[in-house]
């Protein structure tokens, strides 16, 4: 901020500009700084560009002292609170000078992952239910399969660190689709386990090194009398999916003339498979390994329900 100037200090506005712009923006003295700026300029070009010495003493510091016989006074603001920011500006301002947050902040741990673990003797895990072979309940009401296996070994591994025995528990409030991330960023879980893809859009998450690699497929009937053929536009076949999944929109972006089915919930992959089954859809597109281990769970023949393209 300069004493007596402003912003037009500096620049290249003349008499007539500053008619065009309220009193109020222009200070008390609005021209205080082109003179020495035009000075400084024309002496630069002809001493650095047309090799004129004559103009070098006006690039000297000796110059500039002459020139500011007046000193100006320099104030530097570094911050401001709102309040202070309100009293300059006058009056109450027509919006709010400190915005609203567009997400809430992502609120700092008061003790480590670890520490906690240490503290409570448990780790608080999320697992897919509907996602085997990484995770499934089956008629028993157990957890069966990939990630509950590798949880438990992770438990083992941090009961060895900790030097203390670690109980595993799996939360009441159960990993989805929905949910998967927001469990872990809310401290629901320390940590979830499932077929997730990693990504780097996903505030408050951090995703391990990859376990396994998979990618789109459908699940087709090879005894089906329409031959399914993933290399045309799939114009009015009925493909079922899981809503708000990377899959959902892979297909209404490369198939929009497919009808799309829709199968919500955490049973929406087996409810797919078994519509499938009974011919109520002619494909259902999914993660390659999730549509092999449905099958697996569902007892169906493997070399009737098939993968295209093949996993």
């Amino acid at each position: 901020m300069i004493v007596d100037g402003n912003h037009f200090s500096t620049s290249g506005a003349s008499g007539d500009d500053f008619a065009l712009f309220p009193r109020e923006l222009l200070g008390s003295n609005p021209e205080v700084g082109l003179p020495y700026l035009k000075a400084l300029s024309l002496a630069f070009v002809n001493t650095h560009i047309r090799d004129l010495p004559n103009y070098r003493p006006y690039l000297s510091v000796s110059y500039a002292k002459f020139l500011s016989e007046n000193s100006l006074e320099l104030h530097l603001v570094k911050s401001l609170t709102p309040e202070q920011l309100e009293e300059s500006f006058g009056s109450e301002p027509p919006e709010s000078i400190i915005p609203q947050l567009a997400i809430e902040p992502i609120r700092k741990r008061s003790e480590t992952v670890l520490d906690q673990i240490k503290r409570t003797g448990t780790i608080k895990v999320g697992i897919r239910k509907d996602a085997a072979p990484f995770g499934y309940i089956d008629t028993n009401g157990e957890w069966k399969w990939y990630c509950f296996d590798l949880l438990n070994s992770l438990k083992n591994k941090v009961a060895q660190q900790l030097n203390k025995p670690i109980e595993l528990d799996v939360v009441a409030i159960q990993s989805t689709l929905e949910n998967r991330f927001a469990i872990v960023r809310d401290e629901a879980v320390h940590l979830e386990c499932g077929p997730n893809t990693i990504r780097s859009d996903i505030e408050g998450v951090k995703f391990s090194t990859p376990f396994f690699i998979t990618g789109t497929h459908f699940l087709v009937d090879s005894q089906q009398p329409r031959v399914f053929n993933r290399y045309q536009s799939l114009d009015s076949l009925k493909i079922g999916v899981l809503p708000s999944s990377l899959t959902e929109t892979f297909i209404e972006q490369t198939y929009p003339n497919a009808q799309k089915i829709v199968f919500p919930g955490d049973i929406g992959r087996s409810q797919g498979v078994k519509a499938l089954v009974n011919s109520d859809i002619d494909a259902f597109a999914s993660d390659g390994i999730l549509l092999i281990g449905e099958v697996t769970r569902q007892e169906l023949s493997s070399s009737q329900y098939i993968l295209s393209p093949e996993q």
